[in-house]
């Protein structure tokens, strides 16, 4: 894993973790996690973008895992990876079958992904006794 600190937005999270359940469930079951040697790789980096709106980017990079590329069959999975947490961040994704295994690409802007520090401290009033 690799990528600057970032603190996460609450939904961010919850999006996140639904997506990072998913691929780690079936890399476990059918992909690179299933095989010695499999790995995954994730990173994630923030950009400015040419609109003045930072970017955030994440990809999940399977390594060592069964060859993909032929692989037709699209299930639950795929449309949580591709809208679902995408679209719940205000973002795109992208998942490609590929020889070694499965790559997951979100980008979406930075701002619904991380959290201001204004509303985190008004988060942490709203929740400390």
């Amino acid at each position: 894993m690799a990528g600057p600190v970032i603190t996460l937005r609450p939904n961010a999270v919850q999006y996140l973790g639904i997506a990072f359940h998913e691929m780690a469930t079936n890399s476990a079951k059918h992909r690179a996690l299933s095989r010695h040697g499999g790995r995954v790789e994730i990173e994630w980096d923030t950009a400015p973008a040419t609109d003045g709106t930072d970017t955030f980017s994440l990809i999940w990079r399977e390594l060592g895992g069964p060859n993909l590329s032929g692989t037709t069959r699209r299930g639950f999975g795929s449309v949580v990876l591709k809208r679902v947490a995408p679209q719940a961040l205000s973002g795109t994704g992208q998942l490609k079958f590929g020889e070694q295994g499965v790559v997951w690409t979100l980008k979406a802007p930075l701002r619904s992904v991380q959290i201001s520090l204004a509303d985190f401290c008004r988060l942490k009033e709203r929740v400390a006794p």
